[in-house]
């Protein structure tokens, strides 16, 4: 077959990252201009070396610094990514600057890692995705020359399969990206024109709290306030995603940026961490979301910890983080985290809830401003 057709073929999981595309296209704007690149890591779980899990895949013959395509999916959307090197092993510390910041917080080994020039999308909804994938035509070394595979046309629908990347025969490089365009300029990059509707929306009303929130919120917010203008035209359409996306952002902003990655370290500081269990938990039982598995706690044990950290809280003077632990506050948080639990295991969910939770977050008097607020205080 013709080399220059040769490409790789990803998944990606949104339920680990759901802004997975965001958070490269970031990277890439934040990366200096002679430097403009980021890399996009293969998580792995597995106890066997990659290069016996991927032998097609990690080949020397592949490890050479070639321009290709490297497609991404999540079954609902599929991008295109440019990329000119293909690194085994743990990524040295001064390119793993340049990766989203996920990667170091992973749990997992991530011994398989591309080098990203560009992305751009090439649909954003499911059926053309998978439509694609169908037509890509596998691939597979084989007595030192790349052929299509005897498995054929990939399967989009294949179940359990965990093999990727995978090598695809599809448009060649040159096609899918032109010299002097950079893709990930683009606003539709990371997002579908709905939800850049939604972006200018929300970002005209409330500008400099806009800017401050995490851009996984703000893609968060936008994707359940595209699916809530949807669900005000179509009195059946289903409101439950637009209740997972707003908390979604709310579990961003308070449970993971402010609780986590703000108040965290200066109590633990403060405190150690017998002091801080006791502060915390007080003999309760609760999930050690601090100190077993450092990640960020739920929206409901955002709510026990606020009230647990009340008393420190006044004593430190964190006003906004007090103002956060009034009781009439707390009740609204166990409601949103109701909301979102009823949403993600298919309960009946009302639109006025939603738009309740829609005004507490993004109203006049905005929760993410308090957060923001708070956020500011401990750093």
């Amino acid at each position: 077959m013709d080399e220059s057709r040769l490409a790789l073929l990803a998944v990606w999981n949104p339920v680990v990252k759901p802004e997975t595309i965001a958070a490269h296209v970031e990277s890439l704007r934040l990366a200096p201009e002679d430097r403009k690149w980021t890399w996009w890591g293969r998580l792995y779980v597995g106890k066997r070396a990659i290069q016996e899990v991927l032998p097609t895949v990690t080949h020397e013959r592949l490890s050479r610094e070639v321009e290709r395509v490297l497609y991404v999916t999540n079954f609902s959307s599929l991008h295109a990514l440019r990329i000119d090197r293909i690194h085994l092993g743990p990524l040295p510390e001064v390119e793993l600057r340049q990766a989203p910041p996920y990667y170091g917080e992973s749990e997992h080994a991530i011994p398989l890692w591309f080098r990203v020039r560009d992305i751009r999308v090439v649909h954003w909804q499911q059926e053309p995705t998978l439509t694609a994938l169908a037509e890509m035509a596998e691939v597979e070394l084989r007595d030192g020359a790349f052929i299509r595979s005897s498995f054929g046309r990939v399967d989009p629908y294949a179940a359990h399969r965990w093999d990727w990347p995978v090598l695809v025969d599809a448009r060649p490089v040159g096609e899918l990206f032109p010299p002097a365009v950079s893709y990930w300029r683009a606003p539709e990059t990371v997002a579908p024109q709905p939800i850049q509707a939604s972006i200018r929306r929300l970002r005209d009303r409330h500008p400099g709290l806009w800017s401050q929130l995490d851009p996984g919120s703000q893609l968060a917010l936008a994707s359940a306030d595209s699916v809530h203008q949807l669900a005000q035209q179509q009195t059946r359409f289903d409101i439950a995603s637009a209740a997972i996306g707003y908390t979604r952002a709310l579990e961003i902003e308070l449970c993971r940026r402010l609780l986590l990655e703000a108040a965290l370290p200066p109590l633990r500081a403060a405190f150690g961490d017998d002091g801080l269990e006791q502060l915390l938990f007080r003999g309760k039982e609760a999930r050690r979301w601090w100190k077993e598995h450092l990640h960020p706690p739920t929206l409901g044990e955002s709510v026990f910890a606020l009230r647990s950290l009340r008393e420190a809280s006044l004593e430190a003077g964190w006003s906004a983080l007090v103002a956060l632990s009034e009781r009439d506050q707390l009740d609204r948080l166990r409601i949103a985290a109701r909301l979102r639990n009823d949403a993600a295991h298919g309960q009946n969910v009302s639109a006025r809830d939603v738009v309740r939770l829609f005004d507490e977050l993004w109203g006049e008097r905005p929760l993410f401003a308090r957060i923001q607020e708070a956020l500011l205080q401990l750093r």
